[in-house]
């Protein structure tokens, strides 16, 4: 019995070390390699910008494989010791075996981005096209496969003959996000302008399990055109920008952030470079840097870095190998709480609490249980004591964000919202109407409260309805309870539920998903503070008369079930609008925060 015991404990070790082996190798950052030597584009120039770029994110290391100028040389890149391919190459047909090579390396889960003109390569190579979804030039027509593009926000595939491939003048333009869910684009503007650059239109290809993430529209087509997109293929996944003709064009901001974003993403499946710039371009201004690549100190504020969802797997004497989860809350002054559960979105309890204080970079979290871990260099580790560990940091977005309006709903705010007429304040003026609102109106449709603005009300009032709306809670780590990132959406003015940062909490009725005194949430969906989160909520208005019956709600916080068809005995605390009625307006609450709003739109019941 001894024996077998200390043969399991030698094997936990073992996995221990794997374990935090592994996450070593992460905090050392993921292999790049730059595939040139070919390309009508300057190559010279710009592969020195790409992996600056990149090695300027602190998640790459990146090495250059340059094709020789004698086709009859020797190329034959090891890709699979790399992540990642970036391909910067437009040229001549690869060897045999090296392009069969990466077939296997792109099928069997490699990396690839593409970039720009390495769209134009290969056009008679199928492998290639399916990898890369969509190409021009080269040779490419109506066999290749169909042009992609948007007409009236609805993404055709056009079959018609003609070549492929084309662009106008260089010029600045705006980006347009299709898919605000994808990690590659979360939390970036919905609309943001790009420098002046080639717009490349009519690409067309196999365009297999493919998602566009971005379009632009082309003066020369006068339609929309995919400009970043993503590709599966096989195991595999690619990311494509049409963007960075030369080098100035690479130092656009969202360029910059666009490729380190999608570079992670196709190497790993994953984007934890979620900070958005500070210099990042906004719907009317570009924004380029003339400097250092390096992206300067912006949206992650002092004492944020910790915080948030951790994941990964615990090995003990008992457990080889279980999954274990945290969320980390920042409480201010370097003080943090860290959660320890075997799972996220549960109410099961925790399996430990710890807490403790960053110095010198380094959070050192404990408990009186004898648990010590610490968070540095991008891993949550613990490498003493009967448990081990090793945690990387995830971020969850709701399924929901970016949810397009339907047909027919009444959009009160949304990313082309040129003012905020759709609102009035909460309070009437001394002539008994209501007022145009004092909060404001950000780049790309985002309505941020203003502290003793009051709360705002939708003009439009709704009876039986369905009412989508995204909201981002600020971090305010030293404050407590209700004090701490509090609003609310009140349907018809009258019934809360509650907006508040409960990241990390139990999940009461006064907290974020809970309908205000009434019912708490089934479970703390709640999310980190900064982070973008959604409500979907679907409502039954009160009925008098005969068949009467009281106002229910549904609710999905983040897309998870959080109420279903919860019963409301009357309009709750704080709500502007009393009594029991047919219609009301959608109420936004004014507690004291810059709680931020985006993307609200309602679908009335029939």
């Amino acid at each position: 019995m001894r024996r077998t015991h200390r043969l399991h404990i030698v094997a936990v070790a073992a996995l221990a070390a794997m374990l935090l082996g592994a996450a070593a190798a992460h905090a050392a950052g993921l292999k790049a390699l730059i595939v040139d030597g070919r390309n009508n584009h300057k190559w010279k120039l710009t592969t020195p910008v790409l992996k600056e770029i990149l090695e300027a994110s602190g998640r790459f290391s990146v090495a250059v494989a340059t094709r020789p100028a004698d086709n009859a040389a020797p190329f034959a890149p090891a890709f699979a010791d790399y992540d990642v391919v970036v391909s910067n190459y437009n040229g001549t047909p690869w060897p045999e075996a090296t392009a069969e090579a990466f077939v296997k390396y792109v099928s069997g889960g490699g990396g690839l981005v593409i970039v720009h003109a390495a769209d134009n390569s290969f056009g008679k190579w199928e492998a290639y096209n399916e990898m890369i979804g969509l190409g021009g030039w080269g040779g490419r027509n109506e066999k290749s496969g169909p042009y992609v593009y948007y007409k009236d926000d609805k993404l055709v595939r056009d079959t018609s003959p003609g070549r492929g491939g084309g662009h106008g003048r260089s010029r600045p333009y705006q980006v347009v996000t299709r898919d605000s869910s994808h990690p590659i684009m979360a939390g970036l503007p919905v609309r943001w302008m790009h420098v002046k650059d080639e717009l490349y239109a009519k690409l067309r290809g196999p365009a297999k399990n493919m998602t566009v993430l971005a379009s632009a529209e082309s003066l020369m087509t006068k339609r929309h055109e995919p400009i970043l997109f993503t590709i599966n293929y096989g195991k595999g996944r690619t990311f494509h920008t049409v963007l960075g003709h030369l080098t100035g064009e690479m130092r656009c901001v969202g360029f910059i952030t666009t490729l380190q974003r999608g570079t992670e993403w196709a190497a790993t499946g994953k984007v934890t470079l979620t900070a958005v710039p500070s210099d990042f371009p906004t719907a009317e201004k570009t924004s380029a840097r003339t400097g250092s690549l390096v992206s300067p100190a912006a949206a992650v504020p002092a004492g944020a870095e910790f915080m948030g969802d951790w994941k990964g797997v615990q090995a003990s004497a008992l457990s080889m190998g279980s999954p274990l989860v945290a969320q980390v809350m920042a409480l201010g002054k370097g003080t943090h709480q860290a959660n320890m559960m075997a799972a996220f979105d549960t109410r099961d309890p925790m399996l430990a609490v710890l807490t403790g204080t960053v110095t010198d970079g380094k959070l050192v979290l404990k408990n009186d249980k004898g648990w010590t871990a610490t968070i540095a260099d991008g891993t949550f580790t613990r490498r003493t004591g009967k448990q081990t560990f090793s945690l990387t940091k995830v971020t969850r977005l709701s399924p929901t964000l970016g949810a397009k309006p339907p047909a027919g709903a009444t959009v009160l705010l949304g990313p082309d919202s040129k003012d905020l007429d759709a609102w009035l304040s909460q309070r009437p003026g001394k002539d008994g109407k209501r007022k145009p609102i004092r909060w404001k109106l950000l780049p790309g449709g985002v309505m941020q409260c203003v502290k003793g603005g009051g709360g705002v009300i939708s003009e439009k009032q709704f009876g039986d309805h369905k009412v989508h709306i995204e909201f981002r809670i600020p971090f305010e780590p030293t404050r407590r309870g209700q004090g701490r990132g509090n609003s609310g959406v009140y349907l018809q003015g009258r019934y809360e539920v509650q907006i508040l940062d409960s990241y990390g909490l139990q999940g009461r009725s006064n907290e974020c998903g809970g309908i205000y005194k009434v019912a708490a949430p089934r479970v703390n969906m709640c999310a980190p503070p900064l982070q973008w989160q959604s409500y979907d909520i679907t409502f039954h208005a009160a009925k008098t008369g005969a068949n009467k019956t009281p106002p229910r709600m549904t609710v999905l916080h983040n897309g998870v079930l959080v109420h279903k068809d919860q019963e409301l005995p009357g309009s709750t605390t704080a709500s502007p609008t009393r009594g029991v009625g047919p219609v009301g307006g959608i109420y936004l609450q004014d507690h004291g925060h810059p709680m931020e709003f985006r993307n609200v739109w309602v679908v009335e019941g029939k």
